[in-house]
């Protein structure tokens, strides 16, 4: 998983607390995250990190009436603009995407197998995957989470 499972409950956490905003919360941050390959996919640690989260939310959006009153959005690209060999930075995540049947398979079957780019590439066309060429610099990943009450 691109990110760590603390991390992930803190965006959880910051998305609960969100509800009660009065405008939406966008938080910026940078990471170098590590992927543990299991699997025989294509992807990168951005990718794999948008779909680690997708789960994730999904699972605490079942769990956490806060939270199922929240947009909750991450994208997650590098900033060299190729995240793990392929030929796109990254992707948008959001819990919706956790549900999916892409190909026959489901979301937790593609990051089981390090299979995020095919996942993101076949979900709705590649609607979902960042794509900006290669930039020239590589700083570090980016992760923008924009959380957004649907009652607004």
């Amino acid at each position: 998983m691109g990110m760590t499972k603390t991390e992930l409950k803190e965006i959880a956490r910051i998305s609960e607390d969100a509800k009660n905003a009065k405008k939406p919360v966008c938080l910026i941050f940078n990471s170098e995250v590590t992927v543990h390959l299991r699997g025989s996919g294509k992807g990168g640690p951005c990718q794999e990190t948008a779909l680690a989260t997708a789960i994730y939310l999904k699972q605490r959006h079942r769990q956490h009436e806060a939270l199922q009153a929240c947009d909750v959005q991450l994208l997650s690209i590098d900033s060299d603009g190729t995240d793990g060999g392929t030929n796109v930075a990254g992707a948008l995540a959001n819990h919706e995407q956790a549900e999916c049947i892409v190909n026959g398979k489901t979301a937790q079957e593609y990051l089981d197998n390090n299979d995020s780019f095919n996942f993101y590439k076949h979900l709705e066309n590649g609607r979902y995957h960042v794509t900006t060429g290669p930039t020239g610099t590589d700083i570090q990943n980016l992760q923008i989470l924009l959380i957004r009450n649907r009652s607004w």
